[in-house]
């Protein structure tokens, strides 16, 4: 490996940084039960790819992504009016915001 193939250090230190550090503002967030159609409409209103979908503490149980939009509600537009969980990924692995970027 060359120098070159190093990483600077503004680079190591921005990976050893807690994700907290790098965070621009909180998720946007939603329950399970609200309907896939609002969801897309805050994603769109906050112009963002994803909304976390949340339990009644706060806690991610899902996330709903631009790809489920195009895998899983673009074909059948009739879950439009279903609740996000219909169509949302689950079994997420999450870090706390004490986690490095690296983890």
């Amino acid at each position: 490996m060359s120098e070159a193939d190093l990483p600077d250090s503004a680079t190591q230190q921005s990976m050893a940084s807690p994700l907290a550090a790098e965070m621009r503002r909180e998720p946007i967030v939603c329950a399970p039960t609200t309907p896939v159609r609002d969801a897309i409409s805050r994603m769109r209103t906050h112009r963002i790819g994803s909304i976390v979908v949340v339990d009644t503490t706060g806690a991610p149980i899902g996330i709903f992504t631009l790809r489920d939009l195009v895998d899983r509600v673009a074909p059948d537009s009739a879950v439009l009016d279903k609740p996000i969980s219909s169509v949302m990924t689950g079994d997420l692995c999450t870090v706390p915001p004490s986690a490095t970027v690296y983890e």
